[in-house]
């Protein structure tokens, strides 16, 4: 039998069919955050970069009676002597009482999550009028989370201050406090997704905080349909099960797919049931908010990139992947139908920005197992490092076949495009799992060209070396994240300018230009025409090439699923995209970005 739950909310959550956009949601309780050093009891104010002088000289008035790294009332530590306990130690008041961030520049913060990060990634819903005094007494932890993941976008100081803070309120509240509530499962996913990096790969954090969330929220029984009857919960929730907690779960559904693809590991949460029913219940009280059409077109999307990472064994490779010919590209094609619909039905309303990026990844992870006949498998889990761009031949994989090799490379490209298309800002916004998509198309391409410069490979028979455009993405990925790095401090676009800087320096060895290949941040970004976009400088239009231009088959070509797929059908020569014209589409809206 489930544990008891002892802490939830002492206002009931919204019935689903209530909760509308127009309508404010209704928060839990809890609290989180902490701080146990002396200097950071009071410290001097100071202005914030982006916000302007807000803070005041003296720390407001109003004290939050349980500041985000106080264990709640409800919580297993009980305090009888506080002049011997550790939790004596800890400073009183939350952030704004104590000066680290003033008030007004909470309100500020609050309305950059809403307006820049929320739209990119729709997992937690907080509307555009929140009382702030109300969002920090009733949910301290998570009034601590968003604001430090809005710093990431205005105060790069800040921004490391206030997740040093997020990190130690998870660490009393939940390690030390045993506490499980929906404030902390929304938390945790908040910092899980926009997160502060850290020094080093092995150090990054978000993989756990995404795996804390969803288990918590499979203790506080967010993972199953609702109870007839709550004799075995503390929570009534035959009436409360609303919108707040079907958005809560499917936030960590989607993280935990999500993480799972990226990084090839096992995903902790499937897709079930019960998750198809949030689904079907938020579209159906949806009624037009664009934010939870979106979250739903986002979840619908990484059920299709874990039945493929779930049917290429991508999560194990010492086992990814002995397929048939045939049996794979009767897959690929059943894939592509599904990822066509999936497009279909979110329209072009939606399908643009972030959802863009991610719909191109999915597509460049359904065919990647076509590179594993030059690539190991393993090449293809992160961090991706340069030293494994190299052949490493395998006689047992399938032979890629040029219509699967033409759609690779574009959808590579397309992610770029999108990527490219952003301004300043919203490069800025994106969660950091999106950045790690960015650079994974990098790699695919890089791995291409590979394959292209070797002779013996099947790969450079079929691809035309100047289609994959290498030198021209390198810049202009490069180009975007320095703008977003600048002025230096700026730590997530740093980190990852410095990632593509290593692709693009191994790219001018390759070419035999090492000399010109140094960066440094406050070098001012270059824009770049596009090979195959109207250009000032480049000549007549180039528009009008195709996906299938860059693929040239040879005669003596092998032929690609020459058996049978078990019917007693023969599969030679059936076209795996006889439902898609294969273009490039070079049009982008940057006005819908």
């Amino acid at each position: 039998m489930r544990a008891i739950i002892s802490a939830q909310s002492s206002s009931p959550e919204k019935p689903l069919e209530q909760d509308r956009p127009e309508a404010s949601s209704r928060l839990s309780d809890s609290g989180t955050a902490p701080l146990s050093t002396s200097e950071l009891r009071n410290p001097s104010p100071r202005p914030l970069t982006g916000l302007g002088n807000a803070l005041p000289s003296t720390a407001p008035p109003c004290e939050v009676e349980n500041p985000a790294w106080q264990p709640s009332k409800s919580s297993s530590i009980q305090v009888k002597d506080t002049k011997d306990h550790w939790l004596s130690s800890l400073p009183t008041g939350d952030i704004v009482d104590r000066g680290i961030v003033s008030e007004p520049a909470a309100k500020q913060l609050m309305g950059i999550y809403v307006n820049d990060l929320y739209p990119h990634y729709p997992i937690l819903k907080i509307p555009a009028n929140m009382d702030i005094q109300h969002f920090r007494r009733s949910k301290p932890t998570l009034f601590l989370a968003v604001i430090a993941a809005a710093a990431a976008n205005t105060d790069p100081s800040l921004y490391g201050t206030l997740s040093s803070e997020i990190l130690r309120a998870y660490a009393i509240k939940i390690v030390m406090s045993n506490e499980k509530t929906l404030e902390l499962v929304q938390a945790l996913s908040i910092s899980a997704v926009w997160c502060f990096p850290a020094d080093h790969f092995t150090r990054l954090q978000f993989y756990q905080h995404i795996h804390m969330a969803a288990t918590m929220a499979l203790d506080i029984n967010l993972g199953s349909r609702p109870l007839q009857s709550s004799q075995l919960l503390d929570l009534d929730r035959q009436n409360t099960f609303g919108a707040e907690s079907i958005r809560t779960f499917m936030a960590c559904y989607l993280n935990c797919s999500l993480v799972s693809v990226s990084m090839r590991r096992p995903n902790m949460l499937r897709y079930t049931d019960w998750i198809e029913d949030c689904v079907c219940e938020l579209e159906a009280a949806a009624d037009g908010c664009a934010h939870d059409l979106a979250l739903i077109a986002w979840v619908r999307l990484y059920r299709i990139a874990e039945e493929i990472a779930v049917s290429f064994n991508y999560d194990d490779p010492s086992r990814a992947l002995a397929i048939e010919d045939a049996k794979l590209r009767l897959l690929l094609k059943g894939f592509m139908k599904q990822l066509q619909n999936w497009e279909s039905e979110t329209g072009p309303n939606l399908l643009h920005g972030a959802l863009q990026i991610m719909y191109s990844s999915v597509k460049v992870f359904l065919h990647e197992i076509l590179l594993y006949n030059d690539h190991p498998p393993g090449d293809f889990r992160p961090p991706h490092p340069t030293e494994t761009l190299r052949i490493l031949r395998s006689d047992t994989q399938p032979v890629p076949f040029p219509e699967g090799l033409a759609a690779i490379i574009s959808s590579s490209q397309a992610l770029l495009l999108t990527f490219i298309g952003l301004d300043t800002r919203q490069a800025r916004s994106l969660p950091s799992v999106l950045l790690v998509r960015v650079r994974y198309a990098v790699y695919v391409l890089c791995k291409l060209l590979v394959s292209v410069q070797d002779p013996s490979s099947l790969i450079s028979r079929v691809v035309d070396p100047e289609s994959l455009n290498l030198e021209y993405f390198l810049r202009q990925t490069r180009a975007k994240l320095q703008a977003a790095a600048e002025p230096p401090g700026w730590n997530v676009p740093s980190l990852f300018l410095g990632l593509i800087q290593k692709f693009y320096i191994w790219y001018m060895y390759q070419i035999g230009q090492s000399d010109s290949a140094q960066i440094s941040v406050g070098e001012p970004a270059q824009s770049f025409d596009h090979p195959l976009l109207p250009s000032k400088n480049h000549g007549p239009d180039q528009s009008d090439q195709t996906q299938m231009d860059c693929i040239a088959v040879p005669d003596n070509y092998p032929v690609f699923g020459n058996s049978h797929d078990g019917h007693g059908n023969t599969i030679e020569g059936m076209d795996l995209f006889v439902d898609e014209q294969i273009v490039i589409n070079w049009d982008w809206n940057l006005d819908l970005l």
